[in-house]
C-alpha cells in the first residue's frame, strides 16, 4: 500500500483500502503487505509518521518511509529488499504448500491403492509401493524404490 503523508488521515486511507480489497477479494486481505508512507519530505507528514509507523509496528506490518521529491534522498533499497523478501517468502510457502498437496494427493491415492488389493483386485505391474512419512512441520518424505534410483 502506498499512503500519502499528505493526506488528512492516512489510517483511515488505509482502512478503506483494506475494506475494498475484502469486498473485491477476502483472499487479497491474507497476502502479506508491505505499507509504504511516501512524501516525507513535508512537514505534515514528518509530523504524523510517529504514529503512523506505531500503528503499523503494533500490527506488526512493515512500513517504510520515502520521499519522492526532486533533490531528496530516496532510501529504496530498504523497501526493495523487504519486497524482494517477501515474494521469496510468498513462493516459498506456496511451492510448500504445493508439495503437501501432493503428498496428501500420493497418500490418499496409497490408501485406494491397499483398499482395492483387499477387495481382491489385482495389482497393475507398474505401481510401485511407497510410503509418506511426516517428518517435521509441513515436512513429508515420500519413499519408493523407484524414486531412490
Amino acid at each position: 500500500h502506498l499512503l500519502s503523508g499528505d493526506r488528512p488521515d492516512p489510517l483511515y486511507d488505509y482502512q478503506a483500502i483494506q475494506q475494498e480489497l475484502e469486498l473485491f477479494s477476502p483472499f487479497l486481505v491474507g497476502k502479506p503487505q508491505i505499507v509504504v508512507f511516501n512524501k516525507m519530505d513535508l512537514p505534515e507528514a514528518q509530523e504524523m509518521w510517529p504514529e503512523v509507523k506505531a500503528h503499523f509496528e503494533s500490527k506488526g506490518m512493515p512500513i517504510v518511509p520515502i520521499t519522492a521529491a526532486q533533490g531528496a534522498s530516496i532510501d529504496t533499497k530498504d523497501l526493495i529488499g523487504r519486497l524482494m523478501a517477501m515474494d521469496t517468502e510468498e513462493k516459498n510457502r506456496i511451492a510448500l504448500e504445493e508439495e503437501i498437496a501432493k503428498a496428501k494427493g500420493l497418500r490418499e491415492a496409497e490408501s485406494s491403492t491397499k483398499k482395492k488389493r483387499k477387495k481382491g483386485a489385482e495389482k497393475p505391474d507398474r505401481v510401485k509401493p511407497f510410503t509418506i512419512d511426516h517428518v517435521d512441520e509441513n515436512i513429508y518424505q515420500v519413499r519408493s524404490p523407484k524414486i531412490e534410483k
